[in-house]
């Protein structure tokens, strides 16, 4: 390793150092001196102070100290890469007592003039958890530098030959928002900063804020952000949402994902969590988890058998055993000979009841979210399972919604396919496993309108199909034969949120709208037009016009003004709306 250090071809002490940079656990001393010789000679390749300079990141802050000086020029060198590598060889002494005076001013001044991501997008990942973990002077030193990288930002929107770069700019300008935000103190300034950038937004960055710790908040963030929330993010979430809103509430939407993130109602809860109301979240409702059921299980027929290495989750139709068409029916009669009696959760793990988790989970899969490190009750014995059973249902609430959750792993690769029947009546079905970007979303089904009933008359059947697999995989074929699975289930219900005609209203004041002005100024060869036009803004107060007080009902519809004529006869069935009343309030 030396001898190549030392050889004298620098595509040779290149290819080294790159090498060590991928093993920085044999990096010894002599080879540090042998990097900083080269980042201080000034007849050494620029290739090779690239891996050079990486590699210094990767050495001991005791090593680095005194080198600083010669480490700092590299921030305002003429190649964006080797700026970039100086960063990585200063993030070790970026945060050390000895040296971060030294250090974070002139970053800073990297971060305030860069606008390419390649670089670096704000505080390298390294630099933020170093700095973080610092003392309190090194906080108030980065909270400052990135305070002036952010408010003298020295971007550009247009480039010298034409080109709209802006959103290169506002990007930029996010992620040193992003790194002042993970800087204990920086939320406060990042507050005050924003706010002027963005004068006619609610809150700039709304996510910082409403995904940190409110103990990192100072006193005056802490006041400011509770009404912020309530009288100005509330009601534009409400306002933008309201469709949605409304017909989740209503029961009228079916998800195999039933809440989450992807959820409007669960995030219009996380906003009101934020301002302290906390009785929307979900609450159990029906504990069925570890109930009794009637289950059978069974291999398909030799024909409908397929490969263990053929399918990823084995969910498809087969045929059922003889005289168990309608074992989902509530009025279904079994054979007490085919079917017993057990407690889920069911389970199996290469033949036998698992003794610990599967699928993904792990230790702390004990819910509210995952419940797949709960104790398996009874043995999962063949590729099919049905199990069905009869449950008493508590008095359900006016003013609440409900979700049917299915336990076998919130992961992505979990689980292995089912249906669920409510009563005779197919409620979900889930053809797969858990794919991409459904990690962590809770798994089952919304309580829709055409279900609802069956659970009001206090007695209702629920009955459910599944599979056993061969691997964990969301898209990959199994490999090896290692048949898994475990499943339960249980009924949670969510107390709904305030989301009426009053936020919606309230959503107006606060929700800039398009207005004709608007549209006009909309010109993309007039930069400065499009950025001056201000969108319409409500204050809240109506002016009624008296010529359109009262009733009006539709004659007709046209594609222009210029098409209506008041002689001619119109069909008032073509509009959408038959009537419309405006009254003196703005209703």
């Amino acid at each position: 390793t030396i001898e190549c250090l030392k050889h004298h071809d620098p595509r040779v002490r290149r290819a080294m150092y790159q090498a060590i940079v991928k093993r920085p656990d044999i990096i010894t001393r002599e080879f540090f001196e042998l990097a900083m010789q080269a980042v201080e000679s000034e007849s050494e390749a620029w290739s090779v102070k690239d891996p050079a300079l990486q590699m210094i990141g990767h050495c001991e802050t005791e090593w680095i100290v005194p080198h600083v000086d010669a480490l700092l020029p590299y921030l305002q060198h003429e190649d964006w890469w080797l700026q970039n590598a100086a960063l990585t060889a200063l993030t070790p002494v970026v945060a050390d007592e000895r040296t971060f005076r030294k250090v974070l001013p002139p970053i800073g001044e990297l971060v305030r003039q860069n606008q390419r991501t390649a670089l670096t997008a704000g505080l390298m990942p390294g630099i933020r958890a170093r700095i973080k973990a610092a003392a309190p002077e090194v906080h108030q030193l980065a909270v400052k530098t990135l305070k002036e990288s952010y408010t003298e930002f020295a971007g550009v929107r247009t480039e010298p030959g034409g080109q709209d770069v802006s959103s290169t700019y506002d990007a930029h300008l996010t992620f040193i928002a992003s790194s002042l935000a993970d800087v204990p103190g920086g939320l406060d300034i990042l507050y005050e900063i924003a706010r002027e950038r963005h004068p006619n937004e609610i809150l700039p960055y709304k996510e910082y804020f409403l995904n940190a710790d409110p103990s990192r908040f100072g006193p005056g963030l802490r006041e400011a952000i509770s009404p912020i929330i309530t009288e100005e993010l509330i009601p534009e979430f409400v306002g933008r949402n309201r469709e949605r809103l409304q017909q989740l509430a209503a029961s009228e939407v079916q998800s195999g994902y039933p809440g989450g993130s992807r959820d409007s109602i669960d995030g219009l809860v996380a906003l009101y969590n934020r301002a302290g109301a906390d009785e929307y979240d979900w609450h159990m409702f029906m504990d069925l988890r570890n109930a009794d059921w009637s289950y059978h299980s069974f291999d398909p027929i030799a024909e409908e058998q397929v490969p263990f290495d053929q399918l990823i989750a084995r969910y498809r139709d087969i045929t059922l055993p003889p005289g168990m068409q309608d074992w989902f029916h509530s009025d279904y009669e079994s054979d007490d000979t085919a079917w017993k009696k057990g407690k889920s959760p069911f389970g199996q793990y290469l033949g036998i009841l698992p003794t610990k988790p599967i699928h993904k989970c792990g230790p702390g899969c004990t819910g509210p979210g995952c419940f797949g490190a709960t104790k398996v009750n009874t043995l999962w014995e063949k590729e099919v399972l049905l199990m069905r059973g009869h449950f008493r249902v508590p008095p359900m609430k006016a003013g609440h919604r409900y979700r049917l959750r299915i336990n076998d792993g919130n992961h992505v690769g979990s689980g292995g396919g089912h249906i669920v029947y409510v009563n005779g009546q197919p409620l979900i079905e889930a053809k797969t496993c858990n794919g991409r970007g459904s990690g962590g979303l809770p798994k089952g089904a919304y309580l829709t309108q055409e279900h609802l009933e069956a659970f009001r008359s206090g007695s209702v059947c629920i009955a459910l199909k599944t599979f056993l697999r061969y691997n964990d995989k969301y898209k990959v074929k199994p490999t090896t034969k290692e048949p898994q699975g475990k499943i339960s289930l249980h009924i949670e219900e969510q107390k709904l949120p305030p989301m009426g005609d009053d936020l919606v209203q309230k959503s107006a004041t606060v929700v800039a709208m398009l207005s004709t002005d608007w549209q006009l100024a909309q010109d993309p060869d007039d930069r400065e037009r499009m950025e001056a036009a201000q969108k319409f803004r409500f204050n809240g107060r109506f002016v009624p016009n008296t010529q359109l007080i009262g009733t009006w009902k539709a004659v007709g519809m046209v594609k222009s003004l210029d098409e209506f004529s008041p002689e001619q006869r119109m069909n008032p069935r073509q509009s959408k709306i038959a009537s419309l009343i405006f009254h003196r309030n703005g209703q």
